[in-house]
């Protein structure tokens, strides 16, 4: 239960800074926390969502094939083997950024921030093929591997639409 629990708070942390990233520079107010609150919001539901589709679907395929959820299960292990490591530079570089200093909150975007954004795909895919490489070959794993990526890497696009459209009907006037 623990690797489920894991990829739970893996999916919706990389949602939630999804929306972050799909809101980030698109707002000239001076304060923007609200709005980077409301994005992030906004991306940990999405999130929420997909995850919750995806679960459905494993749970359905494993209703009729025990082998299948502890093969799946095995699957996820490895999958997350590589994203945790990932996913604690991110929060280290956030927890540097908790300090009040510009320069290390320049250093963190230039040095941390950055290259994660471009290798992040890369650090899904292979995550992914880690995870099946030890499965056996079944065409239910390898679809559910691929809509997981699929929807990691296009989340980020999605949630540009979603936030915008959220950030409009909130200017709308009455």
């Amino acid at each position: 239960m623990s690797i489920i629990f894991s990829l739970w708070l893996l999916g919706t942390l990389d949602s939630a800074f999804s929306g972050f990233r799909a809101a980030a520079g698109r707002n000239a107010l001076i304060d923007k926390r609200a709005y980077y609150i409301r994005s992030l919001l906004i991306g940990a539901a999405y999130g929420q969502a997909m995850m919750a589709v995806i679960a459905a679907a494993v749970l359905w395929f494993s209703s009729t094939d025990d082998w299948f959820w502890s093969t799946a299960v095995r699957a996820a292990g490895r999958f997350e083997v590589l994203l945790w490591p990932f996913a604690g530079l991110v929060l280290l570089a956030l927890v540097v950024r908790l300090i009040p200093s510009i320069d290390l909150k320049c250093i963190s975007s230039v040095v941390v921030f950055g290259p994660c954004v471009l290798i992040r795909p890369v650090v899904v895919i292979v995550g992914a093929l880690y995870g099946l490489w030890g499965a056996m070959a079944d065409w239910r794993l390898d679809l559910l591997a691929a809509v997981t990526v699929l929807v990691i890497l296009t989340s980020e696009i999605v949630l540009r639409r979603l936030t915008a459209q959220t950030h409009q009907a909130l200017r709308t006037p009455l």
